[in-house]
């Protein structure tokens, strides 16, 4: 029998209103059929929250080992609806559902390619994913996370920069999920991202999402972000000050050398001011911000000593950030008893 989530109802086909109960008064929220996903030769209906979906119990439990397992519990007093049983699902959102029957009937795996991935869709998949192990559910959405989300200075030099806001317009909707379903390995990269990206102000409020709705961090998460600003400001700074002692100044041209003292001065200010400000500068600098205006061979040897800074950095961001160092960070597994409420 499978480990079944403490939040799903003792008994799984727990008696429901229905509009065929005589019992039911104006107090009662009307209950409505998903038109998509009610199909007349369905032969078990899900409710969640006051919406209905008429579907096949060999599909469901095709996919759930949950479903396999509850459905096989036999109810006398079971409500019904077009004469198919009742099963409540308690505390699923019923979008959610929408979002998980269009994969599984319509065969929606636009979740696969390139396109756009919505936060809602991913989140209803790790949701229901890991409540009702549809382990296929789960470890997709996981792997298409892991697949936008740089872990490396490589992948994060390849892909980040300004197509992260085109992937993920719901940057504290992405974090809450990490959090929740305790994805550590892309913690440090949306953690860096939120610090580089937010004022205060979002940090500790939150953010619009573009229904008008407003999505808030945990007081822990804005608590590990705004600390991880501060250390960040303060890591840049001594990189920055050791890359240019570094530099052998009997090499060096006397024009770069003075060159190189005012870059310095005015991007470690910058770095020390941006934990103020709205929108601070972006951390990994680019070489050429740097190195623009310097001759070949000094462009070079500060080139190369950016890029051992900057790896120095980011393998120090989760630590920068309360948490393990990058091979030690791990992802819970879909199968666990502790899952997220």
């Amino acid at each position: 029998m499978s480990n079944v989530d403490s939040t799903f109802p003792v008994n799984p086909l727990k008696r429901r209103r229905t509009e065929h109960d005589s019992s039911s008064n104006a107090s009662t929220p009307e209950i409505s059929k998903n038109t998509r996903f009610w199909f007349e030769d369905g032969n078990i209906a899900l409710q969640a929250e006051d919406t209905q979906f008429r579907v096949h119990r060999g599909v469901m439990a095709r996919h759930s080992v949950v479903f396999r397992d509850m459905l096989l519990i036999a109810h006398p007093e079971t409500g019904s609806v077009d004469g198919c049983p009742v099963v409540s699902l308690a505390d699923d959102a019923a979008h959610d559902w929408i979002h998980v029957l269009g994969i599984i009937y319509d065969n929606e795996i636009f979740y696969q390619t390139s396109e756009i991935l919505s936060i809602p869709l991913i989140g209803a998949m790790l949701r229901l994913g890991r409540k009702y192990q549809f382990d296929t559910l789960y470890t997709s959405a996981l792997a298409r996370l892991k697949k936008d989300i740089p872990t490396t200075l490589e992948g994060w030099d390849a892909s980040m920069g300004d197509t992260w806001r085109e992937e993920y317009t719901e940057d504290f909707d992405l974090l809450n999920l990490l959090e929740d379903f305790r994805i550590q390995t892309l913690l440090p990269t949306v953690y860096y991202y939120c610090a580089i990206e937010y004022n205060l102000d979002e940090i500790m409020d939150g953010i619009q999402r573009n229904d008008g709705t407003t999505a808030r961090l945990s007081h822990a998460s804005a608590k590990q972000i705004l600390k991880g600003k501060m250390k960040m400001a303060n890591a840049v700074e001594r990189y920055m000050i050791n890359a240019f002692r570094a530099l052998p100044l009997q090499n060096v041209c006397a024009s770069c050398i003075d060159l190189q003292a005012r870059l310095f001065l005015r991007h470690s200010r910058n770095n020390l001011i941006s934990i103020f400000l709205p929108r601070p500068s972006d951390l990994f600098l680019k070489r050429s911000e740097i190195t623009a205006a310097l001759c070949v061979p000094c462009k070079d040897r500060m080139c190369s000593l950016l890029e051992s800074k900057r790896r120095l950095f980011w393998d120090s961001l989760p630590e920068l950030f309360g948490l393990p160092s990058w091979t030690e960070l791990s992802d819970t597994p879909c199968h666990t008893s502790n899952q997220p409420s």
